[in-house]
């Protein structure tokens, strides 16, 4: 039996919030004011939230699964 933790609003909520987060690193990650002082971990983090991302969005809605 498989039980989602999230409804299909919240998933789509989830998706869209770690894609934001994603963007603003990508934005951050090119202003030169900033590269040379942004932890190197910043782009593997941007990259794992993208993944995250996009995970959650392919996440199958339950709406019509028997209990």
């Amino acid at each position: 039996m498989t039980v989602n933790l999230l409804n299909p609003d919240q998933q789509r909520r989830l998706a869209t919030h770690l894609g934001l987060v994603a963007a603003d690193l990508e934005t951050l990650a090119q202003s030169p004011e900033l590269v040379s002082q942004l932890d190197p971990r910043v782009v593997e983090v941007r990259r794992l939230l993208e993944r995250l991302a996009d995970a959650a969005a392919e996440l199958p809605d339950n709406e019509g699964d028997a209990a």
